[in-house]
């Protein structure tokens, strides 16, 4: 058996808040997120308007679930201050 060595953790040294990992969620999932068909989807990346995917393989493309939430605050307040 192995000896553990456990050494003294200073607690004002440690985060304690939750981490998440990033999460890429494909098309299909943003198409359903936003509610609209992928030409829109298309067309707002074209404008600028929403964040270009992510290319994780040749034909695989990915979006973080974090820049579908910003974008949807964002449409909701710009809705909210007019």
């Amino acid at each position: 058996m192995a000896n553990i060595i456990q050494f003294p953790v200073d607690h004002s040294q440690v985060d304690n808040t939750p981490t998440q990992k990033p999460r890429a969620v494909n098309k299909h999932e943003v198409l359903f997120a936003l509610g609209i068909s992928s030409p829109t989807l298309y067309r707002l990346i074209q404008k600028g308007l929403f964040p270009k995917p992510i290319k994780i393989g040749s034909k695989a493309s990915r979006w973080l679930e974090s820049d579908i939430q910003e974008y949807l605050d964002k449409v909701s307040a710009e809705r909210n201050a007019a």
